[in-house]
């Protein structure tokens, strides 16, 4: 149960059917997002309001608050503790700061919906595989969505030129992988048509990117092994044998994504 004292330290589960507790996390004056843990079990993350800011904002606030999580898991608190741990501190410039009373939510679709109305939820983050002996539960991560953990990656900004790479789904191209000539800058932008379709294609591509960039790759060659990736069944694949194009900006091909 998430009330009891926890057997060991580490990660929350970031996924839960059983209802939750949440709390706003604000920005200045915005929500940007929702604080929650499970009541039945000891999972804790937070859901992303998608309206609220940039994604790169957004990602930063994720990031954070996935870290203070971390922190929490490895000092032993529930998942309900770590939702009240921060109570009443002050506004931090990146992560905001939690306000409003503890409310509970039937389940994570239902908080989803307060957060982004209308929008299809997503799916869960993280499907946990059993636990293996001496080393606890296996994350299998799914894509990022709303939900959002850890990110230490490449720079997602550059003032480089880029090389980059389209990426399709069965039916259209979702995005463009980029990597910057000059500097350690790499990311996914996501087409304007492709909707949600590219928004889940871009919350695996970043994840694949974290997990490159753990390996130590440099941004380009990390474009260029995503040309070898196979098709996955939320980001799609670049085609066989495309070549790399270069823009001279990142805002060039912003503006070849968004058009």
């Amino acid at each position: 149960m998430a009330d009891t004292a926890r057997s060991g330290r580490g990660r929350y589960r970031t996924s839960t059917s059983s209802p939750v507790r949440y709390r706003p996390i604000t920005l200045g004056e915005r929500v940007i997002a929702y604080l929650w843990a499970a009541t039945q079990e000891d999972a804790a993350s937070c859901v992303m309001v998608l309206a609220a800011a940039e994604p790169i904002v957004r990602l930063r606030v994720a990031s954070q608050w996935s870290k203070r999580l971390q922190e929490a898991g490895d000092q032993g608190m529930t998942a309900t503790q770590a939702l009240e741990h921060w109570s009443g501190s002050p506004e931090d410039p990146v992560a905001g700061s939690l306000g409003g009373p503890a409310r509970e939510a039937a389940n994570l679709d239902e908080l989803y919906e307060l957060a982004n109305p209308g929008h299809e939820s997503a799916p869960p983050l993280v499907r946990d595989r059993p636990e293996e002996p001496g080393r606890g539960r296996a994350p299998d991560w799914g894509p990022l969505s709303p939900f959002t953990l850890d990110v230490r990656s490449y720079h997602p900004t550059t003032e480089s030129a880029v090389r980059y790479l389209p990426v399709r789904d069965d039916e259209q191209v979702v995005g463009y992988l980029w990597a910057a000539e000059t500097d350690d800058a790499a990311s996914f932008i996501a087409t304007t048509a492709s909707g949600r379709a590219g928004s889940v294609a871009k919350s695996h591509w970043i994840r694949w990117m974290v997990e490159r960039r753990s390996e130590e790759l440099s941004p380009l060659e990390a474009l260029r092994r995503a040309a070898r990736e196979p098709e996955t069944p939320y980001g799609g694949r670049v085609a066989p044998d495309t070549p790399e194009a270069t823009a001279p900006s990142l805002r060039a091909l912003e503006e070849i994504a968004w058009a």
